[in-house]
């Protein structure tokens, strides 16, 4: 037996399913997307030219924009909603997480602890 799901089923349950992948972000993600929205901002670039990148132990995030480096020190983290990205030769970039990425970086938290 056969069923035949019509094409506006298939097409709603296609866009949940990205939705709930779009819901479902991890810290990394959330601080990717809160970097590279500030850095381009700052340098007049689309997002997806801003190269954001951690190091294998995660001890630091090196981001490239603008032919520019700069780099954070994760291990010296006491606020995670803010970020500082020195250079050598320019001015420190803060990155702050706006509302709503505080509210998913929490929820990503708590999931973590729930074991989710």
């Amino acid at each position: 037996m056969t069923f035949k799901i019509p094409a506006l089923q298939l097409e709603r349950a296609r866009q949940a399913t990205r939705l709930l992948k779009a819901i479902e972000m991890n810290a990394i993600d959330i601080y990717r997307r809160a970097i590279k929205r500030t850095f381009a901002d700052l340098y007049g670039v689309a997002p997806d030219e801003v190269d954001v990148s951690w190091s294998k132990d995660g001890d630091n995030i090196t981001v490239r924009c603008a032919n520019k480096t700069f780099t954070h020190e994760t291990i010296h983290d006491d606020d995670d909603s803010t970020l500082e990205f020195v250079s050598n030769h320019e001015e420190p970039v803060t990155v702050r997480l706006n509302d709503e990425e505080c509210r998913r970086l929490e929820r990503t938290d708590l999931d973590r602890l729930n074991g989710f």
